[in-house]
């Protein structure tokens, strides 16, 4: 009866350490794991806010420096808008080539212009988030191709050239093409130029000073 007593009561305390041993494992994987799981993760998110804290201190030390920095942006954005006319129209390529014929010895026999076209469109809110001043609309930055058939010489070709860049109107030069006459030293050809210009700035189009046309005798008998 004895050893009896004493296997149940081994069997017993064994169970107990087995359910003990099993009731820590439990523990140990939903409840110990778990906190540590959420110990790591607590980790990295405050690496990770320590990683932006400092982000963000560096940018407010340097804030006074990133200040001066946009205003200077600012202001060469402006400088450079400057150079741009509201509009380009006919009139524009036609005077161009009156300018050129009237200065130099340049005999302008044809002028071709192609329709307006859009080169790049600034969206109103990137235009509005940049914060200058007179510039709260979209930008649409333009163009209008013209080509001059001519005929002239060397010499009065370069100062041609230098007329255009130093036009009022943002002009650029695309395409030079001459063929030399070698008895007359002519130079017959062409040059394509591109007029730039900007819409949706404050600026309002000024148009070429053009001479009044005075009209002939209507009959040639009279």
């Amino acid at each position: 009866m004895k050893k009896i007593k004493a296997a149940f009561t081994k069997k017993v305390l064994t169970a107990i350490i087995v359910i003990g041993v099993l009731a820590i494992l439990m523990m140990y994987l939903f409840v110990f794991m778990k906190y540590s799981e959420k110990t790591e993760e607590l980790k990295s998110s405050n690496q990770q806010l320590s990683t932006r804290v400092a982000e963000l201190k560096g940018y407010y030390d340097k804030q006074a420096k990133y200040q001066k920095d946009i205003d200077l942006i600012n202001e060469i954005v402006t400088k450079l808008m400057e150079d741009y006319p509201a509009d380009t129209r006919q009139e524009d390529v036609v005077m161009l080539a009156v300018e050129l014929q009237n200065k130099y010895d340049m005999v302008i026999s044809n002028v071709n212009m192609e329709e307006n076209e859009l080169v790049y469109d600034v969206p109103k809110e990137t235009v509005k988030g940049a914060k200058i001043e007179g510039f709260d609309k979209n930008l649409q930055f333009m163009k209008k191709k013209a080509s001059y058939a001519n005929m002239t010489n060397y010499e009065n070709l370069k100062a041609a050239i230098e007329t255009i860049y130093d036009s009022p109107n943002r002009v650029g030069i695309e395409l030079i093409s001459y063929v030399k006459d070698t008895e007359s030293n002519v130079l017959d050809g062409t040059i394509d130029l591109i007029f730039y210009y900007a819409k949706g700035t404050d600026k309002e189009y000024v148009c070429p000073d053009i001479e009044e046309y005075l009209m002939g005798a209507e009959n040639i008998f009279q």
